[in-house]
């Protein structure tokens, strides 16, 4: 065993030198193998399945028709169109008025301006903390 004096590993080294034990083979791996068989015609599953794949798609049969396209293409991009661009101004008009705003501006310079005040209600002992039974903090 590599260990150092205080019983770690040393660099490089580690008690699973056999790695993490092997699982099964993935699906995909399995898959394959199934399909790599051949079949009483002597052409592989894999083949066998395309062909009808194919014959399916010759049919006029849609979805099999997109199935060999995306298969050898590539499924097509998806393509978003943006209909309209935010405006905050597009937005806002209409519900926040320039007396809202000249009204709002009052207020922080209000709030900013002056020293600073005592608090008043629950909080003016403590002074300003999160109430546990509320989200946010307030």
């Amino acid at each position: 065993m590599n260990r150092d004096g205080r019983g770690r590993w040393t660099r490089g080294t580690s008690g699973n030198v056999g790695g993490r034990p092997r699982r099964g083979q993935a699906l995909a791996d399995l898959l394959r193998s199934e399909l790599d068989k051949p079949g009483p015609d002597g052409r592989s599953r894999g083949e066998r399945i395309a062909r009808k794949l194919v014959e399916l798609a010759e049919a006029g049969d849609v979805r099999a028709i997109r199935e060999c396209y995306d298969r050898v293409l590539g499924k097509a991009p998806m393509t978003l169109r943006q209909e309209h661009r935010f405006d905050r101004e597009d937005y806002l008009e209409g519900i926040v008025t320039e007396q809202d705003e000249i009204e709002v501006a009052a207020l922080v310079d209000q709030m900013f301006s002056g020293p600073p005040r005592e608090l008043e209600g629950p909080d003016a002992k403590n002074g300003p903390q999160a109430d546990p039974g509320k989200r946010g903090g307030s």
